[in-house]
């Protein structure tokens, strides 16, 4: 399954792990995550 999953899901999870760990800054340009079903 993983290899049929483009890069963004990783990105994704990037993302995601970078703002838990970061936090929320005020310079942060606003972020629309749109998630897909196929």
């Amino acid at each position: 399954l993983a290899n049929e999953m483009s890069t963004g899901v990783s990105y994704f999870e990037q993302f995601v792990w970078d703002l838990e760990h970061r936090g929320v800054a005020d310079i942060d340009i606003p972020v629309l995550i749109l998630g897909i079903t196929v």
